[in-house]
């Protein structure tokens, strides 16, 4: 991982705005979402209203819940992990998530009063992670009935996400020493998830992509909607091959 700022930064909103919200931002202006600290669980009267959502697509409240671990506990682990990533420094505290009413999470952001930035590891990034994922998985397995070790499964691919994400904003940032960084993080004494995503380099007409081979399911195949079990392009049914050129082809047919 990159070696972090010679002096720390004036303050932890600012690095962040500048250089890690700009990689996980989804629909910031997004209509029926509200800010709430991050470390905080996701209510009953949430959860009930996510599941609810998720049956227009033939999701059982197991499977919506599965979907909302990653959308939200992803989404805190793909921050941290960006913030790693690209400066070698670690968010403690004063995350943010703007949460829509149907469960994912739209945007992020830090709170001055409550947060701190410092040199990362890995060991320090699994405690950290761990520590602010933790009530949400938690919340989310007592209501859905799934077991921790796939919800948990879905947060490792949030760091996953984040090396893409930086892949994606930084194309001349070498991609074996992006994915050892993450693999470094993946694999840190402490980290809560059993299995972690594949991570590789793939070329590409527009030049090389990185490949997230997710080391989770989210069950959208077992969807009572779907005609056919069919897996999720990147899911960890697939094989190697088949996940790669998935990746290409969506990366050599989207905008220029």
């Amino acid at each position: 991982m990159p070696s972090p700022a010679a002096s720390p930064v004036s303050s932890a909103g600012a690095w962040f705005d500048a250089g890690v919200r700009p990689l996980i931002a989804y629909m910031p202006d997004v209509e029926g979402a509200t800010w709430r600290p991050a470390e905080a669980a996701p209510t009953a009267a949430e959860m009930d209203a996510i599941a609810g959502a998720a049956r227009a697509d033939g999701a059982t409240p197991r499977i919506a819940l599965t979907w909302a671990a990653g959308w939200q506990a992803g989404a805190m682990a793909m921050a941290l992990a960006a913030g790693v990533l690209r400066d070698g420094l670690l968010l403690r505290g004063g995350l943010e998530v703007l949460v829509h009413r149907d469960g994912w999470v739209a945007d992020v952001r830090v709170d001055d009063r409550r947060a701190a930035v410092g040199p990362a590891s890995p060991a320090a990034f699994a405690d950290a992670v761990a520590a602010l994922c933790r009530p949400t998985i938690e919340a989310l397995a007592g209501r859905s009935g799934r077991g921790r070790a796939g919800l948990w499964a879905q947060v490792a691919d949030g760091v996953g996400a984040a090396a893409a994400a930086l892949a994606g904003a930084e194309p001349r940032r070498p991609h074996d020493e992006l994915i050892a960084a993450a693999r470094a993080l993946l694999e840190a004494p402490g980290a809560p998830w059993r299995t972690a995503p594949g991570l590789r380099s793939a070329p590409a007409e527009r030049g090389p992509v990185l490949v997230v081979h997710r080391g989770s399911c989210c069950l959208a195949y077992r969807c009572e909607t779907t005609p056919a079990p069919e897996y999720c392009d990147t899911c960890l049914f697939r094989e190697a091959a088949d996940v790669t050129a998935r990746v290409v082809a969506a990366s050599d047919s989207g905008p220029a």
